[in-house]
């Protein structure tokens, strides 16, 4: 009703004027009450939306690729398909990466170099195989390769003969991280105090050890000897990655030893801590090494460290995986007495059981648990020399009994490779995947699925590498 009407009857009936007065004051704080009540309904209305909106975006894009998925490379390009081999799709598409290149001596001819091989590499899946993350040549290193080329090309005969040409520099070429939305086919931002990053990079050895939690979309991984971990954020309907923190100076001098088959950190399954080792000189005389590594943990809700301490018979120390009730991890220990596998308890860093011992494991290359944390597998032999072999041994970590898997798998397939690398167990614990090989330059490399029930083995991708499955 019209406050103006409402007073005009009241004049009418002769009401006095502060009765009139205070009678308007009350209509006017009502309707007044009125809208920002309504206001207030419809703010909270579009909040609530908006979280089901992100919470249906989560679950869609969950479901959506919840059937779990193999990714691997082939020919420089990333690659993915199903747990069967079947269904292979080619998710980058990388042009060739060629240039000149002398050894510094000049007695050698010059050489066309071809890396168009490595212009991808390093897939790993997240756990609900909703993103991809694998590490590709910047832009900015690939153009700064083509002005190289024209600036050889153009270089005088006294400049060559002086020795000062840049062929026989290095190519310069650059990675960065790209993170990769399989449901949408779309590069993920992330993103770092704010802001849209153009890439963490660094040199090929540069990154190490990327890996996700197992139970969460929570990436960690080493770039320039800093530790980066990434978190997946859904807002506004918007997917992004944000850095949640970073460690300078965290590895460095084992950061140099790592390959793409070996890891310097491992991840608890839920995210909030991470194990890796730091370097220390104070070695015992009788160890064969002068430097050695030492376990380090770090809680990534407080980030706090805690350092175990050397002593006289610890030489080195090598990272496992972590068990599922997130306060287990497994090491590997080389001592003057008493090495093996160790299960460690984060919570009580001084309490440590003995698992096994094998004197045939590759050192540094780590233990992988299966997701029931009845088995482990881990390589075994010997990296030395070209045409050295390695083998998958797995173990029953109840009852200590184990087998090796590369003799069965060549016999089923009348196969005759000498290496495995990137062993991944699958989600129910009863199947392995792995690469099979016979040296790291091998074009032939295959994609192997092994049932450990059944030792039952089958090719599931030809000329193929760096497998990973989620």
């Amino acid at each position: 009703m019209n406050p103006d009407v409402i007073e005009e009857e009241l004049n009418k009936n002769n009401l006095p004027q502060k009765s009139i007065h205070k009678f308007r004051k009350k209509i006017i704080f009502v309707i007044l009450a009125i809208l920002a009540i309504t206001l207030l309904i419809i703010e909270v209305s579009k909040r609530i939306i908006m979280v089901s909106n992100n919470e249906q975006i989560r679950k869609t894009s969950n479901n959506a690729l919840r059937t779990h998925t193999i990714a691997f490379i082939r020919d420089g390009d990333v690659w993915i398909s199903n747990t069967d081999g079947n269904k292979q799709k080619k998710v980058t598409m990388h042009t060739s990466v060629k240039y000149h290149w002398q050894h510094v001596s000049g007695r050698s001819k010059p050489q066309i170099i071809d890396d168009s091989d490595k212009f991808n590499k390093l897939p790993k899946l997240s756990p609900d195989g909703k993103y991809l993350v694998f590490l590709s040549f910047t832009r900015e290193s690939l153009k700064e390769l083509e002005e190289r080329e024209k600036r050889i090309a153009t270089e005088s005969s006294e400049i060559k003969q002086k020795g000062a040409s840049e062929i026989f520099s290095s190519s310069g070429l650059e990675y960065e991280l790209k993170l990769y939305n399989l449901y949408t086919q779309k590069y993920v931002d992330t993103i770092l105090n704010g802001n849209v990053p153009k890439g963490m990079k660094g040199c090929e050895e540069c990154f190490n050890s990327i890996n996700w939690a197992r139970n969460k979309n929570f990436l960690a991984y080493i770039n320039n000897f800093k530790l980066y971990t990434l978190n997946e954020k859904i807002e506004h309907g918007k997917i992004s990655f944000e850095y949640s923190g970073t460690t300078e100076d965290f590895c460095w001098t084992n950061c140099h030893d790592i390959s793409t088959t070996n890891s310097v950190i491992s991840l608890a399954s839920d995210g909030t801590k991470l194990s890796s080792t730091y370097s220390f000189y104070t070695v015992p005389q009788a160890c064969n090494n002068t430097i050695g590594h030492l376990v380090l943990t770090l809680n990534l809700v407080n980030w706090k460290t805690s350092l175990q301490k050397s002593d006289n018979i610890t030489c080195s120390i090598s990272i496992g995986g972590w068990y599922n009730d997130n306060d287990h991890y497994i090491t590997d220990e080389y001592r003057l007495k008493g090495g093996g596998y160790y299960k460690n308890t984060y919570s009580k860093p001084n309490k440590k059981e003995k698992i096994f011992e094998d004197n045939e494991s590759l050192d540094g290359i780590p233990l992988q648990l299966s997701s029931d944390n009845q088995w482990a597998a881990y390589l075994v032999g010997s990296l030395r020399e070209l045409d050295s072999e390695t083998d998958l041994r797995i173990r029953n970590l109840h009852t200590g009994e184990y087998f090796d898997v590369r003799n069965t798998v060549n016999n089923n397939l009348h196969l005759n490779k000498r290496r495995i690398f990137y062993p991944k167990w699958d989600f129910d614990s009863k199947n392995i995947y792995f690469e099979l090989s016979n040296t790291n330059i091998d074009k032939d490399k295959l994609v192997i699925k092994f049932d450990t029930l059944s030792k039952h083995a089958s090719i599931l991708v030809f000329n193929a590498e760096q497998v990973d499955i989620n």
